[in-house]
C-alpha cells in the first residue's frame, strides 16, 4: 500500500502518457502505422519513411494539441525540413555518367527501386563502379559525402565536408605553416577585442583560446577546404585522409586529384562558395559602393594574396583624392587659357607636373609602409610557405634529377643551356617586339602628317582624332600578341617555381607594356617636333603639340578602359547567362524545369585565372597618370572613377562570376612593387622633360629665358625632385612605430599565453606505424 501511495505522487515527465508513456508526447507507438515509420527510419539514412503515413499519425496527433492563443500549428513549423550545418564547407568532386547510370535511375524513378541485379536487363555502369569505390574511400576516412545529380543528369556531384573534430585533427597535422588561427584577446573589462591577438598554429588542447571566424565556426570555410585539399591530395599520411590513389601511381608534380582528372576518372573538383557568407559578401562589399571594403571578411574568405590587391585599390583611391581635385583645377585654367590665348598651356601646368612627380615618390613610399603593417597584422612578417616545383617544369623533358648532398633527396633541375638559350631568345624577341611596336607607332604619326597636309588645316582637329584613334587600336593590338608569345617563352624558359615564373612573366609584360603603352605619348610630346622621317616633317602646327598629346592621351587611356570593362563585365555575363538558360533547356523533361542547385551553377563557372592582368593593367594606368598627368589634368579624376568601378567589378568577379579562389598566404604584391619604384623614377624624368620640352609656361615666369636656360630650368627641377624621392624614402620607408609596438605586445602576449596554458608535446619523437594486419598507430622512435 506505501508503494502504491508512493508511485502515485511520483510526477511524470512532462508530456508523457498513461497509454503512450516514455515521454513521448501521448502518441501511440504500438499503431501499424506508427510502427512502419520507425522502421523505416531505422532502415538507415538513405531510405524515406512513408510521407503519407508519417503525415497521417502526425496530423491526427496536431490536432489534439490545445490551443489557448489561436495559434495554428503546421506540420512544416513542428518538423521543420533537415539542412546541411553551414558552418561546415564543402568541397566538390564531379563525376561523369554514363548511359547506363540513367538507365537505373530512370528504372528507380518509375518502380522505386532498382533493378535486379544479375538479371539480363540489368545495365552495367562502369561510371558508378569508377564512383563508388572513391566514394566509399571518401566515408572511410570520416568525411562527410553528399551525392546530387545535375539537372541535366550527365555528372553526379559529390559534396565533401569534414567534422569540427576531425577538422581540429586535420589542423593540427597541417602545422603553423599552413594553419594558423589567431588567439582570443579581451580589454580590461573583460570584452572581447574582435581580431586583436597574435597569430599561433593550431593545437587542440589550446582550441578554446583561439577566436571563432566572421562564419561562426572556429575554422573558416576557406581554411575547411584547405584542409578537405590537403586530406584528398594526401599531403600527410598523419592527416589520415582517402588516399584516393597512391602516390607512385601519380605522374610527376601531379597531386591524386589533378591525376584523377587526367585519367578522366573524375571531371573537375573545386571549392564550394559558402551559401551565408557569399551573399554577406555580395550585400556588403559589391553592392555597396559607397561603403568601406570589408578587407578583414576578404582575407578570411579569399586568402592573403587577394585582400592585399583589393587593400592596394583601396590605397590608390584614398592618394588620388587630392590630385583629382587640383587636377580639376588645372583643367579649368586650360579652358580659361584656350579661350584666351588660344592654347591650353598656362602658369600652373609646371607646378601641377612637379607635384605630380612628387606625389608619385609618397604614394610609392606609402603603400611600401601599408605592406609591412599589414604583414605585422596577419602575421606573415616570418612566414614562409612552402613552394612546390611546377608541374609543368617536373614533367618537361628538359628537367633533370640529382641527388642533394645536404637533404640527402632527390631534387629536380633544369638544363641549364636550354635554359640559358631561351633566356637570350627572350630577351632578343623582347627587344625586337619593342621595335616593330616603336616603328608601328612612328608611321602612324606619319600617316597622320601626310592626312594633314593633303586635307589642309581646317581638318587638323579631326585628323588629330583619327590619328589617336589608329594609336589606341595598335596599343591594344599588340598587347594582345605579346601577351601570347611572352607566355610561351616563358614556358619554354622551364622555371622551377611559380614565383619564378611569375617573374619571368611580370619583367617581359612591363618592359613591352612600357614602350607599347607610353611611346606614342612620349613622341608626341618630346620627338616628334625635332625630327624628319624619311624627309616628312611630322612636326605640329607652330610646334605646338600640347593640344594633340591631350587628345591622344584621352583616347587611348579611354580605349583601354572600355576595352578591360567588356573583358571583365559584359563578355562574362553573356557567358553566364548564356550558361543558365542552356543549362535550364537541357534540364527541360516532360515539360517541367529541373532546379538546378547551387553547386551545379558553380560548376559550370569559369575558374579564377589570378590577378596578373589586374595588376598589369592598373599599373599601366597608374603610369599613364604618373608620366603625362599634367598633359591631361582630369586624368586624375577619370583614374579615380575607374578605379573606384574596377573594384566593385572584381569583386563582383570573384564572388559571382567565377568558381571560388583557393586561399593562398602571401606577404605582399611581389614584383609589381619594384614595378611602381620604377614607375616613380620614370615620372620625375619624364614629367622634367614635359616641363622643358613640350610646355613653354615656364617662359611666362622667365620670359628672357633661352633655349639653353629652358633646358637646364628643367635638369635642375628633375635633379630636385631625385634628391626629393631620396630623402622622403629614407625617412618614411619603415614601418611606424605604434605599429611596431602593437605588433611586438601581441607577439609578447601570445607567449606568454601559450606558455601558461600550453602542455608539453608527447608527440615529438612519435612515428607513425602499421601494423602487419594493416592498422595504423603511432609509436615512440626508435633512436
Amino acid at each position: 500500500m506505501v508503494e502504491t501511495q508512493a508511485a502515485r505522487r511520483r510526477p511524470r515527465r512532462h508530456g508523457s502518457s498513461r497509454r503512450g508513456g516514455h515521454g513521448n508526447g501521448g502518441l501511440e507507438m504500438d499503431t501499424p502505422a506508427r510502427q512502419k515509420i520507425v522502421q523505416s527510419y531505422t532502415r538507415g539514412a538513405r531510405e524515406q519513411p512513408d510521407q503519407d503515413a508519417f503525415e497521417g499519425v502526425v496530423g491526427s496527433q496536431l490536432r489534439r494539441i490545445p490551443n489557448p492563443k489561436g495559434y495554428q500549428a503546421t506540420e512544416e513549423s513542428q518538423i521543420p525540413k533537415p539542412t546541411f550545418p553551414s558552418t561546415l564547407a564543402s568541397y566538390v568532386l564531379v563525376f561523369e555518367m554514363d548511359d547506363e547510370w540513367r538507365a537505373i535511375l530512370e528504372h528507380v524513378r518509375i518502380n522505386g527501386e532498382e533493378p535486379p541485379k544479375g538479371g539480363e536487363d540489368y545495365p552495367v555502369s562502369y561510371a558508378r563502379m569508377n564512383m563508388q569505390p572513391l566514394v566509399d574511400k571518401l566515408r572511410s576516412a570520416d568525411m562527410i559525402v553528399r551525392e546530387s545529380i545535375s539537372s541535366d543528369q550527365q555528372s553526379m556531384i559529390c559534396l565533401i565536408s569534414i567534422s569540427e573534430k576531425r577538422q581540429k585533427q586535420v589542423a593540427e597535422v597541417m602545422g603553423e605553416e599552413l594553419m594558423r588561427l589567431r588567439l582570443k584577446k579581451k580589454d580590461d573589462y573583460g570584452n572581447p577585442i574582435k581580431n586583436g591577438g597574435g597569430w599561433a598554429g593550431f593545437k587542440q588542447q589550446l582550441a578554446h583560446l583561439y577566436e571563432k571566424s566572421s562564419e561562426g565556426s572556429l575554422f573558416s570555410s576557406a581554411q575547411q577546404c584547405a584542409m578537405m585539399e590537403f586530406m584528398l591530395n594526401d599531403v600527410d599520411e598523419r592527416a589520415m585522409g582517402p588516399q584516393l590513389l597512391q602516390k607512385e601511381a601519380c605522374e610527376p608534380g601531379e597531386t591524386p586529384l589533378s591525376q584523377l582528372v587526367n585519367d578522366l576518372r573524375i571531371k573537375t573538383y573545386f571549392c564550394l562558395h559558402h551559401k551565408k557568407k557569399r551573399e554577406w559578401l555580395a550585400s556588403n562589399w559589391v553592392s555597396n559602393s559607397l561603403g568601406k571594403q570589408p578587407i578583414e571578411d576578404v582575407r578570411e574568405y579569399y586568402g592573403e594574396e587577394v585582400a592585399l590587391f583589393f587593400v592596394f585599390n583601396g590605397y590608390l583611391m584614398t592618394m588620388l583624392w587630392v590630385p583629382a581635385a587640383v587636377g580639376l583645377l588645372v583643367g579649368l585654367l586650360e579652358l580659361i587659357a584656350e579661350v584666351e590665348d588660344g592654347t591650353v598651356d598656362n602658369p600652373f601646368i609646371p607646378l601641377y607636373a612637379i607635384y605630380i612627380s612628387m606625389w608619385a615618390v609618397q604614394f610609392v613610399s606609402g603603400w611600401k609602409r601599408i605592406e609591412l603593417a599589414y604583414q605585422m597584422e596577419w602575421g606573415t612578417v616570418d612566414l614562409e610557405p612552402p613552394e612546390d616545383d611546377r608541374t609543368a617544369f617536373v614533367q618537361s623533358n628538359k628537367t633533370y634529377k640529382r641527388h642533394n648532398d645536404v637533404s640527402k633527396k632527390e631534387e629536380f633541375f633544369p638544363d641549364p643551356i636550354w635554359r640559358s638559350v631561351f633566356i637570350v631568345a627572350s630577351c632578343v624577341a623582347v627587344t625586337l617586339f619593342c621595335c616593330l611596336n616603336v616603328a608601328t607607332s612612328i608611321t602612324c604619326e606619319v600617316l597622320k602628317s601626310v592626312f594633314h597636309r593633303a586635307l589642309g588645316g581646317e581638318w587638323w582637329t579631326l585628323v588629330k582624332i583619327v590619328g589617336a584613334l589608329l594609336q589606341a587600336g595598335t596599343i591594344l593590338l599588340y598587347r594582345f600578341l605579346a601577351t601570347f608569345l611572352f607566355d610561351n617563352l616563358t614556358n619554354l624558359e622551364n622555371w622551377k617555381t611559380e614565383k619564378e615564373y611569375h617573374t619571368a612573366t611580370v619583367a617581359k609584360r612591363m618592359c613591352f607594356g612600357y614602350v607599347n603603352s607610353y611611346f606614342p605619348l612620349i613622341f608626341g610630346s618630346f620627338i616628334i617636333n625635332h625630327v624628319k622621317v624619311f624627309g616628312i616633317d611630322i612636326s605640329c602646327p607652330d610646334n605646338d603639340c600640347i593640344d594633340y598629346v591631350e587628345i591622344l592621351m584621352a583616347i587611348v587611356f579611354t580605349s583601354q578602359v572600355l576595352h578591360k570593362l567588356v573583358a571583365k563585365v559584359a563578355i562574362p555575363m553573356f557567358r553566364k547567362r548564356q550558361q543558365e538558360e542552356e543549362a535550364k533547356e537541357r534540364a527541360d523533361l516532360d515539360d517541367m524545369i529541373a532546379e538546378i542547385s547551387d553547386q551545379e551553377m558553380q560548376m559550370e563557372l569559369p575558374e579564377f585565372q589570378g590577378l596578373e592582368n589586374d595588376y598589369s593593367s592598373k599599373l599601366i594606368e597608374i603610369g599613364y597618370f604618373m608620366f603625362f598627368g599634367a598633359d591631361f589634368p582630369i586624368l586624375c579624376m577619370l583614374l579615380l572613377i575607374i578605379t573606384a568601378i574596377d573594384i566593385r567589378v572584381q569583386a563582383n568577379v570573384l564572388v559571382s562570376m567565377t568558381q571560388r579562389v583557393p586561399p593562398k598566404v602571401a606577404r605582399d604584391i611581389g614584383e609589381w612593387c619594384t614595378t611602381l619604384d620604377v614607375w616613380s623614377v620614370a615620372s620625375i624624368l619624364i614629367q622634367s622633360c614635359f616641363i622643358g620640352y613640350t610646355s613653354q609656361a615656364l617662359r611666362i615666369y622667365l620670359p628672357d629665358m633661352s633655349s639653353v636656360e629652358h633646358l637646364f630650368a628643367a635638369v635642375a627641377i628633375e635633379h630636385a625632385l631625385l634628391l626629393f624621392k631620396i630623402m622622403w624614402d629614407s625617412k618614411f620607408s619603415d614601418v611606424p612605430d605604434e605599429v611596431q609596438l602593437a605588433y611586438e605586445r601581441k607577439n609578447y602576449e601570445r607567449d606568454v599565453l601559450l606558455k601558461n596554458f600550453d602542455t608539453p608535446d608527447f608527440e615529438k619523437k612519435v612515428g607513425f606505424y602499421t601494423e602487419e594486419e594493416g592498422h595504423m598507430y603511432y609509436g615512440k622512435v626508435q633512436e
